[in-house]
């Protein structure tokens, strides 16, 4: 995500609506292929989400739209538009053994892609909800032990007994057949629509179970909550169950340009995670900045600048503004790590502007 000042003088791109987009629909392809600036190519989209294997994180989203539109090396991160012109995808991958167009090309749809870019926006960190199944794909066989009358739906073969799935009643053996009233057929469609809320919004699941639907209120999960926890079920304490906001404020995330850093305050799942009242947590840092000089991580609390406590993201700038105001030429920053320790890193102190 690149932040643009002043934004207002720069024409945009309309987003379409990913879900709506067809098969035999056409689409255009926008990108610099071969060193070729600003090429446009036009195809049909050939498939829906597509899973072709090429991420290599077991958890990671495979949901491609497949267009038969001239994509090569270079396409790649290129706008993938509908013919009003809006935005439906983002070129990504082309399966080939020549390596160059062979008709077959893939790009990210775009409704799963705002989702990421809000995140890292808001928190700049991607917040993935999850149910904590293990899920296969449907068979004939399958099909027919249950008593489905066409291969649909995706077949839950295991129901983590401390996930969000196991709470709102989902089993063993169930087949899930709709995701807020959307057929699923496939596993990456269930994963994609899925990671398209945050941990603790909530969302409806249509299950096959004895030959007979019932709908599941899930409400969702991230993975720290129930990965590598014990096996027995159990009740997710206040804190745990403390839903992230669907719609992040705009100044949720602080950014203090000059030390490289981006701060918001504190979740009460976070300050359970790290063993913590209160403090900043470091959501990036920028490479080059004084702040990754010094060696500073994300994904850490920032609780003292100078000796100085900061219980808040608010506060962590007046500390660091005021660090830029002394005549000191190195600020001493204390964060918390999430295993509970402190560590302690010698920033330069930037000139103040």
């Amino acid at each position: 995500v690149l932040k643009v000042d002043p934004a207002s003088d720069l024409p945009v791109v309309a987003f379409g609506d990913s879900d709506d987009v067809n098969v035999g629909e056409w689409v255009i392809a926008v990108g610099n292929p071969f060193r070729l600036t600003s090429t446009v190519t036009a195809g049909i989209v050939s498939a829906l989400s597509r899973e072709i294997n090429i991420s290599n994180n077991q958890l990671g989203i495979e949901d491609f739209i497949q267009t038969d539109a001239a994509i090569n090396p270079g396409n790649s991160g290129g706008a993938l538009v509908n013919l009003r012109g809006e935005l439906v995808g983002i070129s990504t991958a082309i399966a080939t053994e020549s390596g160059s167009y062979e008709g077959y090309g893939f790009a990210i749809p775009s409704n799963l892609m705002q989702r990421v870019v809000q995140d890292l926006i808001a928190y700049g960190e991607f917040r993935r909800a999850y149910l904590g199944i293990t899920i296969e794909e449907v068979n004939a066989q399958v099909a027919r032990n249950n008593g489905l009358e066409a291969i649909r739906g995706v077949f839950v073969r295991n129901v983590h007994p401390n996930g969000a799935a196991y709470q709102a009643g989902m089993r063993d053996g169930d087949i899930v057949v709709a995701v807020d009233g959307r057929s699923v057929n496939a596993r990456n469609e269930l994963q994609s629509l899925v990671a398209r809320n945050r941990p603790g919004e909530t969302i409806t699941i249509t299950v096959w179970r004895n030959e007979t639907e019932r709908t599941l209120s899930v409400e969702l999960m991230g993975n720290t909550e129930w990965l590598g926890e014990s096996t027995s079920p159990q009740e997710p304490d206040d804190a745990a169950r403390e839903p992230f906001a669907p719609d992040a404020p705009d100044d949720a995330l602080r950014e203090l340009e000059a030390w490289g850093v981006g701060v918001r305050d504190l979740t009460r799942r976070e300050r359970s995670a790290f063993s913590v009242s209160d403090g900043a947590y470091v959501a990036y840092v920028q490479g080059g900045s004084p702040a990754e000089e010094a060696g500073l991580p994300r994904d850490v609390v920032l609780t003292r600048v100078n000796g100085e406590a900061v219980p808040s993201a608010e506060a962590a700038i007046r500390a660091l503004t005021q660090a830029q105001r002394g005549s000191e030429p190195y600020a001493l920053l204390q964060v918390q790590r999430r295993d509970g320790t402190s560590a302690f890193y010698e920033a330069p102190v930037p000139i103040l502007p």
